[in-house]
Order: structure tokens, then C-alpha cells, then sequence
């Protein structure tokens, strides 16, 4: 679940993923979302009580790619 209230209250992304080492991949399939027409590569690192996301190359899905991105601190 998203942070309010940058975001809604509802799950409204979900997709299956893959890890690779530090990389998160999810897989190009537009049966399961119709934007993932490519492999979607994001790098993940952890220091202290922050998470780390940052996109490698394009993500075709746009809403996926603004979610992930950032830092991302432990409540």
C-alpha cells in the first residue's frame, strides 16, 4: 500500500516481480498489465532505516515508475 496522501487509500498497481542480485525486474506481459510492453529494471539498496529505488532504462508503465522511485523510510 501506497503512503497517503500522495496516493490513494486503494491498491490500484500490482504485478508480479522478479529479483536478480539488487535488481527488481518485472517482466514485459500485457495479458497481466497492458503498459509492461518491456522488461521494467529497478535497483534496490538499503542503508540504515531507508530503502533505495531507483528505474534503470524506460518503464512503459509511467504510474509504476513515479510509485517506486525514491526513498522510502521505515515508520
Amino acid at each position: 500500500m501506497l503512503p497517503s496522501p500522495r496516493w490513494p487509500d486503494s491498491v490500484d498497481i500490482k504485478g508480479n516481480a522478479a529479483f536478480a542480485g539488487d535488481t527488481l525486474i518485472f517482466k514485459a506481459d500485457t495479458a497481466a498489465v497492458p503498459c509492461q510492453t518491456t522488461d521494467a529494471r529497478y535497483v534496490v539498496s538499503r542503508a540504515e532505516n531507508e530503502l533505495h529505488i531507483a528505474g534503470v532504462g524506460m518503464d512503459a508503465c509511467g504510474g509504476r515508475r513515479a510509485a517506486l522511485v525514491g526513498t522510502w523510510t521505515k515508520g
